[in-house]
């Protein structure tokens, strides 16, 4: 019995094979798997490179039982999937296994058809379910833009009654590099690409803004009272000319 148990892990083959094993039930990164069989290799070995997962493994081994190695290691190739992916850039298919960010963290995007366009986040995956023939991209982009809405009213409140300003409006707008602006009337304008970002940074792009008010210009005066609420806003204007490339969407 243990013999026909082991036997059935693998299956004969005469030549070298690349097989396709993509769309895995249960793996959000399975279109992104590389699997290549080889006389040469002795045993099984996978690597997280360029976020790609790609799986040597040796001409007798059955698909099926590299499937159920995948699964088994599931949570180890997702976490070298994050820590490979160290900057925010542009998305250009979103699909099942990309990573994207929220709130400075990132997350894999987990795709499913539903009866409605709607994303939740789960510990480390971003779920986002679809209806009927809604984009991908669009879903996700609507998100963001509901939560970046809601979390820069709440911070304009606070921030504005703290520096003691009162500004007249404000809108979530689709930039291509800037973050936020203040009009001549307190008008504020921002960026729903600053949902991508860590808080604090936001934070900083908020009190920027409501500073305008007093200080319609970037003098020294006008640092110093963005200094007065934001220490760091230094280090934040590093962390943004880094992450740049997140405003390319």
């Amino acid at each position: 019995m243990i013999k026909s148990f082991i036997e059935s892990l693998f299956i004969k083959v005469n030549s070298q094979e690349n097989t396709n094993i993509s769309n895995i039930e249960g793996l959000s990164f399975s279109k992104f798997i590389q699997l290549k069989k080889t006389k040469r290799k002795k045993s099984i070995s996978i690597r997280v490179v360029n976020n790609n997962v790609l799986i040597n493994a040796p001409y007798f081994v059955k698909d099926d039982y590299i499937i159920c190695l995948l699964k088994k290691k599931k949570k180890w190739i997702e976490k070298r999937i994050l820590e490979n992916t160290n900057s925010i850039g542009k998305i250009n298919a979103l699909k099942n296994g990309s990573v994207v960010f929220y709130l400075g963290n990132k997350y894999i995007v987990d795709i499913k058809k539903d009866t409605k366009n709607n994303v939740l986040i789960s510990k480390n995956k971003l779920l986002l379910t679809y209806f009927k023939n809604k984009k991908y991209k669009n879903v996700l982009e609507d998100w963001y833009k509901n939560e970046c809405k809601s979390l820069i009213e709440n911070k304009l409140a606070f921030f504005s009654k703290k520096i003691g300003v009162k500004f007249q409006s404000f809108s979530i707008k689709s930039y291509q590099l800037r973050l936020g602006s203040c009009s001549n009337k307190s008008n504020l304008s921002f960026n729903w690409k600053l949902i991508m970002m860590p808080e604090e940074v936001i934070d900083y792009v908020v009190i920027h803004e409501l500073c305008h008010i007093i200080y319609f210009n970037h003098s020294k005066s006008f640092w110093n009272e963005v200094s007065e609420y934001c220490p760091d806003f230094k280090l934040h204007k590093k962390w943004i000319k880094k992450n740049i490339g997140l405003l390319v969407w």
